[in-house]
């Protein structure tokens, strides 16, 4: 069956793993030349406004899904089409439920500048908010602490500090399999015809919901085992060489 989306992941999938990351031109050149066969959207842990000029750089037309699933913003309505937020007592109970970490930075999508866990009050209902830099042992501690609060869910993600990981915690409904699902409804696309493209534990998500499953080479290992098939690295432009495979058929 033809391919009528491709959606991709931004950190460690179409761009260098860091907080300046950008697209290189071999990977720029093959969204572009995807566009001609499908509809093509990015889905990411980022806020729009850490989104944005990757998205105009890849010149993304229309929708990117955000805050790890939480949000589905329309760069053609200049407007968000989806949120899902986590209410402020939530948000209170695991900021309280997860204090031996309170040396650990944390933001949220509201307020982007990190601040000490310990220092920080929930002031008002957020879609994302994101631990920083937690060991190998500490992640799935953070995660399971989380996911104990009811409506809640989080996800690994590799952090920008080497050897580390960011944990994404958002509503029960807002993974990137949820906003995708809403936005295939709005582009009338059936799963069964979308390719997606990621390497962290939130993509995830996207591969129980997608026809065909690509992870990068760089990919989680968790990732790689529900993947159809592992494209090379983001050092060797992995997903412009899936795009080439499976949309533009090289």
């Amino acid at each position: 069956m033809p391919i009528k989306s491709l959606i991709f992941d931004l950190d460690g999938t179409a761009i260098p793993n860091q907080l300046d990351g950008m697209p290189s031109q071999t990977v720029i050149a093959a969204v572009q030349k995807a566009k001609n066969y499908c509809q093509v959207a990015v889905a990411t842990g980022r806020p729009y406004e850490m989104t944005k000029n990757i998205a105009d750089a890849l010149e993304i037309e229309d929708f990117c899904i955000i805050n790890g699933g939480a949000g589905i913003y329309s760069r053609k309505l200049a407007d968000y089409v989806h949120q899902q937020e986590i209410d402020r007592d939530t948000l209170a109970e695991l900021v309280a439920r997860l204090q031996n970490f309170s040396n650990h930075e944390i933001a949220d999508n509201k307020d982007l500048n990190r601040i000490v866990l310990g220092k920080y009050q929930a002031r008002e209902a957020v879609s994302l908010t994101c631990v920083f830099s937690a060991s190998e042992e500490e992640a799935p501690q953070i995660i399971e602490l989380a996911q104990k609060i009811p409506g809640l869910t989080a996800h690994r993600v590799s952090s920008w500090l080497a050897g580390t990981y960011d944990i994404h915690i958002t509503h029960q409904l807002a993974t990137k399999k949820h906003a995708m699902q809403k936005l295939l409804d709005l582009i009338q696309v059936e799963p069964s015809q979308v390719m997606v493209v990621g390497d962290g534990g939130n993509d995830l998500p996207l591969f129980e919901l997608a026809g065909l499953k690509v992870a990068m080479g760089n990919a989680d290992s968790k990732l790689k085992e529900h993947a159809d098939w592992i494209a090379p690295s983001i050092d060797e432009d992995g997903l412009a060489t899936a795009i080439e495979k499976f949309i533009l058929q090289k």
